[in-house]
């Protein structure tokens, strides 16, 4: 029963919910590769400067997925309602499940043979290097010997890292990751290299712009996958008022990437969109919707403009 004042979900929305609902989760090794690879190869950094690394490392080079039907995309694992590894945090206790772990009855994953063998390898360089070793090594046996025996537990801090953090999303929709690095960059400018802690904050204040400079680039290899997509699509040499607009869409979203946020000329694609039936527009609602998100945010426009336009 839908509640007052709420619609039914769209087909779309349904086949997503399905989408999740009915997946099998699978356990997947591409993070857990690459930030093995990251600290090995950082090994001479400080710590926060080597966490740096392995963001770098990840938003580079982890694999881009879109599922079909999603207009907000972004995931951090190839299959849907599946996890990757953190071995940074802990390691020996998941990989003593992975004969098991499909078959237990909370919380199953699939792991294939590949990937268990990927992450085997990838934690041959953790023994002694883990948050939870560090932590055990503050620990008195006494402490030790009343958590195995369920006196106490310190749950999942002690395998997994802090997860309670609260995101300033305003700020970041305000003035965007670029505007996060400038704010940093002018930080670092008025530190005083008299300050004992001054070595401590530069090398934080250097994390993050390689930590926001990685994320960018992270969204971008999302843009530019749908981008090949279309380009794909649009150079068919058929007539119709789809591959137009496709067409248009294509040179809009290149031209929108390399402004950086410059006026754009908007006058190809409204007309490119006046020449679609209404058969065309619902076939292409959800390129539409992107179109004029992408519009608002590179021209500034307002909403009330956008809709007039």
């Amino acid at each position: 029963m839908i509640e007052k004042g709420f619609s039914n979900p769209t087909d779309r929305v349904i086949k997503l919910k399905s989408m999740i609902i009915d997946a099998k989760p699978y356990v997947e090794s591409e993070r857990a590769v690459l930030a093995t690879e990251a600290y090995k190869e950082n090994e001479g950094l400080s710590p926060i400067l080597r966490r740096a690394k392995v963001v770098e490392k990840i938003f580079n080079n982890l694999p881009i997925t879109i599922r079909d039907g999603e207009l907000v995309v972004g995931a951090i694992t190839k299959n849907p309602r599946s996890t990757e590894i953190c071995p940074e945090f802990s390691y020996d206790w998941v990989e003593k499940e992975f004969d098991t772990m499909e078959h237990r009855v909370a919380d199953p994953f699939i792991i294939t043979k590949e990937t268990a063998q990927e992450l085997h390898e990838a934690f041959k360089y953790w023994p002694g290097k883990t948050t939870s070793d560090l932590a055990s090594s503050y620990m008195s046996q006494e402490t030790k010997d009343s958590m195995a025996k369920g006196v106490f537990t310190v749950g999942n801090y002690f395998y997994g890292g802090v997860g309670h953090v609260t995101v300033d999303y305003g700020k970041i929709l305000e003035i965007g990751f670029r505007g996060v690095i400038k704010q940093v960059a002018e930080a670092i400018t008025k530190l005083d290299r008299m300050d004992p802690n001054y070595i401590k904050k530069e090398q934080f204040y250097n994390a993050v712009i390689i930590s926001y400079n990685a994320a960018i680039n992270f969204a971008h290899r999302y843009a530019l996958k749908p981008m090949n997509w279309l380009s794909k699509r649009a150079i068919r040499p058929v007539k119709t008022n789809s591959c137009k607009l496709l067409k248009t869409v294509v040179v809009f979203l290149n031209m929108g990437r390399l402004i950086s946020g410059k006026p754009v000329r908007r006058s190809g694609l409204f007309t490119a969109c006046c020449k679609l039936n209404q058969a065309d527009i619902q076939s292409l609602r959800a390129v539409l919707t992107n179109i004029c998100i992408r519009i608002w945010r590179l021209t500034k426009a307002s909403p009330k403009s956008l809709l007039r336009n």
